[in-house]
């Protein structure tokens, strides 16, 4: 299956998580502790390619995410994929660390594709990313949450994120994104061809002003 052969980057959700995946096969890599993320994101990279047997060249296309969520990793991932990208001579293709948590939700089937879902992503101690989804559709708005407290008081639907639950929230489930649904994801954003690479934290300014 050489047509969907994809080495998968994404560096924004506090992690160094790495997907490669040919012939029907799916390998991962997650790093969470490190001291310089630039410095070793090429070791890993190179390390999981050796474990899949397998080269660049022999790839299709990279997959990147694009954010939100950190701003330095989603940098380094984004500058990684691009480097690989040029020297490689393959396609880059990016995706929202929203659509993913949404498509290992109902993977998981922690919640209905025809049901209104809102999506979190940790921007820091205290601040969200938000995005709604009704039925299976994303709305297309990030909305930038710096009151928390105040956010949970109106929320009335199932919430999904990529952090452990909080006693406060409720109806929500801790959904990070493995090597099932990247590869999921591959297929769907492949099929579209959808191929804008702008970073979530360009965005971020944006987000900011329309929920404050």
């Amino acid at each position: 299956m050489k047509n969907n052969s994809f080495l998968s980057i994404e560096t924004s959700l506090n992690r160094i998580f790495l997907v490669v995946g040919i012939s029907g096969r799916f390998l991962s890599s997650s790093t969470i502790k490190f001291d310089t993320m630039e410095t070793i994101i090429t070791f890993k990279i190179d390390e999981l390619l050796k474990r899949a047997r397998t080269e660049l060249r022999e790839l299709t296309f990279i997959f990147v995410s694009l954010g939100p969520g950190s701003f330095t990793g989603t940098r380094v991932g984004l500058s990684a994929a691009k480097a690989i990208s040029i020297a490689a001579k393959k396609k880059l293709i990016g995706y929202s660390n929203f659509e993913a948590i949404f498509t290992k939700a109902l993977m998981e089937k922690k919640i209905d594709k025809d049901e209104k879902v809102g999506v979190l992503v940790n921007a820091d101690k205290n601040n969200y990313y938000y995005q709604e989804f009704r039925k299976n559709i994303s709305n297309e708005k990030m909305f930038f949450i710096n009151d928390f407290e105040g956010f949970i008081k109106k929320n009335e639907h199932k919430l999904i994120g990529n952090f452990d639950k909080d006693n406060k929230l409720k109806n929500y489930f801790a959904c990070l994104p493995d090597k099932y649904s990247i590869a999921k994801m591959v297929c769907l954003r492949n099929k579209k061809q959808k191929t804008e690479i702008l970073p979530f934290y360009i965005k971020e300014h944006y987000a900011r002003k329309k929920r404050q």
